[in-house]
Order: structure tokens, then C-alpha cells, then sequence
């Protein structure tokens, strides 16, 4: 679950397109925080042949396009004001759906602190700003280094390698 949103384990997506002989299937499974590809088939159609060429598709865009559709999008959050969210700034209620909006898009394979900006309509350094004040107020966990997301937590007796 993250923020209120169900995540499940594995999301089986299709995927057609006009110019395609054949239909795609793939599996993507929760893998570190964000949904991984673990295995994609294709269906040819009827009287159809698949080519090499034919096999370059965009799995990055299916993979997020497909992830955001099982998961609502941010569309779970689209029952905030986020014109009141925008002008009254970085307030703590506003940090939570920063946070949230920032985790979904993590999980589907977006860039986080856009999807922010764009969820928002505020410009992308300022995005930024408030993803890092989601830190400071510990509404986000810190970022793993050099990269987008969080740092697990860790439990009771476990260390760190």
C-alpha cells in the first residue's frame, strides 16, 4: 500500500498497436520499489509474420503507461484541490501529496519530481524544493544515493551492507 493506494505484487499488461502483427503481453513484478519487467510474449496474428524489426517496441512506455493505468494514475489524488495545494505552498497537508504523488510515479518507472511538477503545475526546481522539504519533514524517506526513491528502512537487528 502506499499512501492509501493498493500495490500489488505483479500487473499482467497488454499492449496492440495498428502497425504491429501481433499483440503483447507482459509481466511486471514489485521489484526494490518500482515494477520491473520479468517477462513479455507476443501473439501473432492471423496470417501474420513477425520480423526482427517488428520485435522493437517500447516496453519503457508500456511498462509505465500500463503500470499507471492498474494503479489509478495519480488519479488517486485527484480528489484534492490542487490549486489550493499550489498557492498555499509547502504546508504539511500539501507535503503528503507531494509525497504521495512523488511514490506512485516512482513505482510506475516515472520521474518522481516531475510527475510532481506536472501533477501541480509548478515548475520543476520548485518541485524539487518541496520533494526535499517532504525529507526534511521525514513525509518522504531519504533519497537513496544518486538516485530517485527512498532508503528502506531498516528493522530492529538488521544491518546494512
Amino acid at each position: 500500500m502506499i499512501d492509501g493506494v493498493l500495490v500489488p505484487e505483479e500487473i499482467h499488461i497488454e499492449a496492440t498497436d495498428p502497425s504491429w502483427p501481433f499483440d503483447v503481453s507482459m509481466i511486471v513484478k514489485l521489484y526494490r520499489g518500482r515494477m520491473k519487467v520479468r517477462s513479455i510474449s507476443y501473439a501473432v496474428h492471423e496470417g501474420k509474420e513477425i520480423e526482427s524489426a517488428d520485435l522493437r517496441i517500447p516496453v519503457l512506455r508500456i511498462l509505465r503507461t500500463g503500470v499507471a493505468s492498474a494503479l489509478g494514475g495519480l488519479s488517486s489524488l485527484a480528489g484534492q484541490n490542487l490549486d489550493k495545494v499550489r498557492e498555499q505552498g509547502p504546508t504539511e497537508e500539501s507535503l503528503r501529496i507531494v509525497a504521495a504523488a512523488y511514490r506512485l510515479a516512482y513505482v510506475a518507472g516515472h520521474s518522481p519530481t516531475q510527475a510532481v511538477a506536472e501533477l501541480l503545475d509548478i515548475p520543476h526546481p520548485t518541485a524539487a524544493r518541496w520533494v526535499q522539504k517532504a525529507r526534511e519533514a521525514k513525509i518522504l524517506g531519504p533519497a537513496e544515493e544518486r538516485r530517485a526513491g527512498e532508503q528502506k528502512k531498516q528493522s530492529k537487528g538488521s544491518r546494512q551492507r
